[in-house]
């Protein structure tokens, strides 16, 4: 081999090297996710990206400066993530893999933020564009979405959808859930999320039931386990807040009232603190004078109490019968003294039907006794 094609040879093996690398390059950043937001009004330079669902985990804070924000990760799959900018606004973002998104506007505007950026996010987009500038009943709604999850059945967008509008409702319809289900493509069908959906339909009832609340596992302030034992044969209001929500720690002085009122009788009132800290979720106890039981999983918003009782904001509270079956949510005022009453006294009327059938029972027992 002559020099000149030698060169020419370990040039070209260079230049397919060099390519190689280029493509391995871009296939490494083609992975990741880059969220850039540009807000106005945010009330500081600290943001917190969550997930927006049980199945990612993590949490991350990321800093900015002037009201912009660059964050960026690697996602396995199509991922949903809450937005919480420091004034206490969020919004959802879809984060998919060599995507990159940008989210802007003005926190103090009515409306969301817009998303730019990823087939699902121009999903999330069309969606709410539905919704804009209209007043929709749920059911309403729920045709829109029927209707939308119809024509996407192979997005992600679609999955999110249905938890939305089909599942985190007061009163979900088990049929109406598994028509969406049924209409979604094979690789949908494989989502955790509709998998897991699938399995929990056991603890959903009709829309004229309700939601149960099946099980729980809280710690209180000292450290001892609070679970579906804790309050048997009582109704029970829980209550759920955190350290760092105002409205949800001024909430909590309507529920000291009842608390008081309802002493000795078959009723309880849990609150739930969202904090992870336990620390601020102590001090929050301590100032406010929270003296009933108060109980915490130091999961945020990825409690599974939440899923289960479909709460998504803050302040909330669910009323539940001594079956943990959905009763009545976020009641106040005079309408959560009505609908407490009601139900202790219903409850009371069952105990004591219950200890006169056992006299009689005993009684009956003492005379065929006698007669032998």
């Amino acid at each position: 081999m002559s020099r000149c094609h030698a060169i020419t040879a370990a040039r070209s093996i260079l230049s397919l090297l060099i390519m190689v690398l280029l493509l391995c390059s871009c296939h490494s950043r083609s992975g990741r996710f880059v969220l850039h937001a540009d807000v106005a009004k945010a009330g500081g330079d600290t943001l917190v990206v969550y997930g927006a669902d049980e199945w990612f985990d993590k949490v991350d804070t990321v800093v900015g400066r002037r009201g912009k924000w660059t964050f960026t990760f690697t996602p396995d799959t199509v991922t949903p993530l809450w937005v919480a900018f420091p004034n206490g606004h969020r919004e959802m973002v879809f984060s998919e893999r060599g995507v990159t998104t940008t989210l802007t506007g003005d926190t103090a505007a009515e409306g969301w933020l817009t998303i730019h950026g990823g087939r699902q996010n121009a999903l999330l987009e069309e969606w709410r564009a539905l919704l804009r500038d209209t007043v929709l009943s749920q059911r309403a709604i729920q045709h829109l979405a029927d209707t939308f999850i119809t024509a996407h059945p192979y997005d992600e967008m679609s999955v999110w959808l249905l938890q939305e509008r089909f599942v985190r409702t007061e009163n979900p319809s088990v049929s109406d859930i598994r028509g969406m289900m049924n209409k979604m493509s094979g690789n949908l069908q494989d989502n955790p999320q509709v998998v897991d959906l699938k399995n929990r339909l056991n603890g959903l009832r009709n829309s004229s039931s309700g939601l149960v609340l099946s099980n729980y596992n809280l710690r209180d302030t000292v450290g001892k386990v609070l679970n579906t034992n804790t309050f048997r044969d009582t109704c029970m209001l829980v209550t759920f807040w955190a350290s760092w929500n105002e409205e949800s720690r001024r909430g909590q002085e309507e529920y000291r009232a009842l608390v008081d009122s309802f002493r000795g009788r078959p009723f309880a009132v849990l609150g739930v603190s969202l904090d992870n800290e336990r620390e601020a979720w102590l001090k929050a106890v301590r100032e406010d004078s929270l003296t009933w039981t108060q109980g915490n999983g130091f999961q945020g918003w990825n409690l599974d109490m939440l899923r289960q009782l479909n709460v998504t904001k803050l302040p909330a509270n669910v009323l539940l019968n001594p079956q943990r079956r959905v009763l009545y949510t976020d009641l106040h005022g005079e309408e959560l003294v009505d609908r407490v009453t009601q139900q202790v006294r219903r409850e009371e009327e069952r105990i004591k039907a219950l200890q006169k059938a056992e006299e009689e029972k005993k009684k009956k027992n003492r005379k065929s006794g006698n007669k032998r």
